[in-house]
């Protein structure tokens, strides 16, 4: 049921007369449905006029000359788009008009043009060519700012003509409907349209499908997608007979293959346009299923899950069939996968498009597929492409009159540096300028923002500050959340589970870990999956699970070795030593921290380079061998220097304290403690300081300054209790109970239940020096002491306890075990 009126057929008659002498160009207004198409379609008919009809399609709005290169592509193949610049492509396409006139060119719905193919539209006003009318068509309310300008400087310029095509009035609708089976209900029929013809041909369908005269479009809308999917069947049938149609392709092929319940929702979605194809320049039910408006009523009945998916679908057919060729296939793709957030799929894409704008100085089209490019890298990590997308969006911004908005991205830009040096301050252990420099980088991005929580948490994690690094670590959470960023999500789940790890809190860091999992999985990330093994790994070393640990261990050393991530290679043979210290192996330890030292070169990781020095430097001192161990601790420092990290230089000055102690230069050890404690003073690192203060007073203590020890040890014990981990402090409780002799007991018989078996022997040789001064009753502990100590291969530590021991008890006993010992343990010269 089509309406036309003679007066809105004069108006344009008068244009064309205008155009047949000089050219013209006339802009079509009014509602959506009253029948612009038509009136032009009716007229070049009755005129015999050559009509060449196109519709700008919302998905071409930010495709340079999208609009104008599918129309050239379609109606003018000598045209060849890409061999010429955009004015020399106007002209060419205006030769080819030239060659066909009379001609009536139609675009409909120009609201959805790009700003290059409005611009050819000022280019024909100035160039006219003479029998040729160009008529462009948009709903009234649609237009946008960019059009209005567009369309009112022709107009005021006298270089365009407006048709206005309202709707029906009343008696104008009764007099349509005289003669018809709807004559005696013209009342009800004119209340519901208000006279739109598109409302009545949809009032006309549902009348004569379902019986129904619907109140409203969208009654008329739904009932017509119900329809849809009612006859599913029988449409699909329709659909494989209709040839190379693109959605033929999407519905049979694609959309049919998606395992859900609601399938058919996405299979109606492509039938509207396979029925566009059927009944496009029909009377009955045309302009209902070309009409954007009920394609756009079809998508909103989707949920956001099935638009993603249904996105996803179409650009994966697009990229299998080809269906698209140049630039409309990379432009169809980057606004799928863009839609289906897929940043892997629609990033190489999106950065094409932005190329092509720039190129043709689309800078209004760059700017939006730039903010599409920046939203998809909130969800991954791409440091180097979000530097490309804050440059290019300074000189798009720029070009379109937003410099307030170019300035913001210059800001960003300052913030990401600054970002990147606190990464790099981080790295070399300087965790407070790192802290302080992220507190700089931000307020401009927030993507900068969350990154930036996640490097403060970290730092704050290796201070030592487990509180403050949870409280700032939420806050990471909260934005990776916001930002849909997966990755960083399970990072941020990563890092709260090594807080807790770190605070003995154990259930809860496995609980993080495998949330962190569960995400890594998904995002196929093995990398991410490999480190969470390593730190499960280290829970289940924490609890005594020494072979699970090693199991763990080893199924993320089998993921790096496919991947061959050498770091993670060289971190994984690390733990893997560790957990054969456990197991008292030392010497297959010793070889799995040789091999982590070897990948960790080949990877280039100082930073690992240190871990590994520093645990062959302590298996070799605790198998006696101190000059090796010495030269590996060396090693260390220069490494610790080369890379500035302050953090692995404390370290290695107190293994070397601890060094020197085993060698009975005490001075040299004093030396060293002091200057790590020096160190992690002035950089606020608590987390080592006790260590460094342990040391102290255990070198004064061995040289009989027993006030001088229990000074530094109950210094030692308070920063222990400072930062949360009293229970792993057992070594300082033995110290303070050789000093201050029974009343210490009782303080040690609170940790003793959570005291690890590789660190019991500190506190059985606290318990045995008290028995041995006061009871005499010490055999039962002194055999498990030393059974313990030979297994776990703490040589070194054992015949410091057996000197001792036998300062104190002047057995004969002891010296046999001594040259027991002498056998299989290399003493240093100074000692002997």
């Amino acid at each position: 049921m089509q309406f036309i009126r003679t007066r809105d057929l004069e108006r344009f008659r008068k244009v064309w007369e205008k155009a047949q002498k000089s050219g013209r160009i006339a802009i079509l207004v009014g509602p959506s449905g009253s029948g612009k198409g038509y009136l032009v379609r009716k007229f070049a008919e009755d005129e015999g006029i050559r009509l060449l009809q196109y519709r700008a399609e919302e998905s071409e709005r930010n495709v340079p000359l999208g609009t104008i290169r599918r129309f050239a592509n379609v109606n003018f193949p000598r045209v060849l788009l890409g061999r010429y610049s955009t004015d020399t492509l106007f002209r060419r396409i205006a030769e080819e008009m030239e060659k066909i006139r009379p001609v009536i060119v139609h675009i409909k719905e120009i609201h959805n043009a790009d700003h290059l193919s409005l611009r050819f539209l000022h280019y024909l006003s100035v160039h006219p060519v003479p029998g040729v009318l160009v008529a462009v068509s948009y709903p009234k309310g649609m237009e946008s700012m960019e059009l209005s300008e567009n369309l009112e400087h022709l107009v005021m310029n006298g270089l365009a003509d407006v048709v206005i095509v309202d709707d029906l009035r009343r008696d104008e609708l009764e007099e349509s409907l005289r003669g018809t089976e709807l004559e005696g209900i013209v009342d009800e029929i004119y209340e519901v349209s208000r006279g739109n013809p598109a409302m009545l041909d949809l009032i006309d369908l549902c009348r004569r499908e379902t019986g129904t005269l619907v109140k409203s479009r969208e009654e008329g809308f739904r009932c017509v997608w119900n329809l849809l999917n009612e006859f599913q069947r029988n449409l699909l049938k329709v659909g494989s007979t209709m040839g190379n149609f693109f959605w033929t392709s999407v519905v049979r092929d694609v959309l049919g293959t998606v395992p859900r319940e609601d399938v058919n929702r996405l299979k109606s979605l492509g039938i509207i346009s396979e029925f566009s194809s059927i009944y496009r320049g029909s009377e009955y039910r045309g302009y209902l299923f070309t009409s954007s408006e009920f394609r756009r009523f079809c998508y909103s009945m989707l949920t956001d899950e099935e638009r993603r998916r249904y996105h996803l679908q179409v650009g994966r057919a697009i990229e299998r069939k080809k269906i698209y060729i140049g630039w409309e296939r990379i432009f169809e793709l980057a606004r799928h996968y863009s839609i289906a957030s897929e940043p892997g799929r629609a990033i190489p894409y999106l950065r094409e498009c932005v190329d092509i704008s720039l190129h043709y100085r689309d800078h209004r089209s760059a700017v939006h597929h730039l903010g599409e490019l920046e939203r998809l890298l909130n969800m991954r990590d791409d440091p180097s492409l979000r530097v490309w997308t804050y440059h290019n969006f300074i000189r798009a911004l720029g070009k379109v009159g937003r410099g307030e908005d170019a300035l913001r991205y210059g800001d960003k830009l300052r913030s990401l540096a600054l970002l990147e040096k606190a990464m790099v301050r981080q790295g070399m252990g300087d965790y407070r300028e790192a802290i302080s420099l992220c507190a700089e980088c931000r307020g401009s991005d927030e993507f900068i923002d969350m990154v930036s929580y996640r490097i403060e948490a970290e730092c704050l994690f290796r201070l030592g500050l487990y509180r403050n690094a949870m409280e700032v670590e939420m806050r990471h959470i909260e934005m990776a959340r916001e930002l849909n960023n997966d990755w960083e999500l399970a990072m941020g789940y990563k890092n709260i589970g090594n807080v807790h790890v770190s605070m003995r809190n154990l259930d809860d860091g496995e609980r993080y870990y495998r949330m962190a999992m569960k995400i890594f999985r998904a995002l196929r990330d093995l990398k991410g999956i490999s480190s969470i093994y390593n730190n499960l790994g280290i829970i289940y070393s924490d609890r005594g699970l020494a072979k699970k640990a090693l199991e763990h261990y080893r199924r993320s050393l089998e993921i790096e070795e496919k991947l061959r991530d050498y770091d993670g290679m060289a971190t994984s043979y690390n733990n893997i030593g560790t957990a054969y210290v456990t197991l008292g192996d030392v010497y297959e330890a010793l070889e799995a921290y040789k091999k982590s030292v070897d990948y960790n070169i080949l990877a280039g990781n100082l930073d690992g380079l240190n871990y590994g020095y520093g645990n062959i430097a302590s298996i070799l001192m605790e198998l006696g061998d101190f000059a090796g161990s010495l030269d590996y601790l060396q090693k260390q420092m220069e490494v610790a220097e080369k890379i500035g990290s302050v953090k692995f230089m404390i370290q290695a000055h107190i293994t070397l304290a601890n060094l020197y102690y085993l060698m009975r230069k005490f001075e040299e050890g004093i030396k060293h403690a002091k200057k790590a404690i020096s160190l992690a003073e002035k950089h606020g690192d608590i987390y080592d300081a006790p260590d460094a203060y342990y040391y102290v007073a255990k070198i004064y203590y061995a040289e009989g300054k027993v006030e001088l020890c229990a000074k530094w040890a109950e210094r030692a014990l308070e920063m222990y209790r400072e930062i949360g981990i009293e229970n792993q402090a057992s070594h300082v409780y033995g110290l303070l109970v050789r000093c201050h002799g029974r009343k210490m007991l009782e303080q040690m018989e609170r940790v003793i239940d959570v005291i690890f078996p590789e660190d019991e022997y500190e506190l059985w040789m606290a318990r045995i020096i008290v028995l041995a001064r006061e009871e005499r009753e010490h055999w039962a502990y002194l055999d498990r002491l030393m059974d313990g100590m030979k297994r776990m291969h703490k040589l070194a530590s054992l015949v410091d306890f057996l000197e001792e021991y036998y300062r104190i008890t002047g057995y004969d006993i002891i010296l046999k075990e001594m040259e027991d010992l002498k056998k299989t343990f290399v003493y240093p010269e100074e000692k002997g």
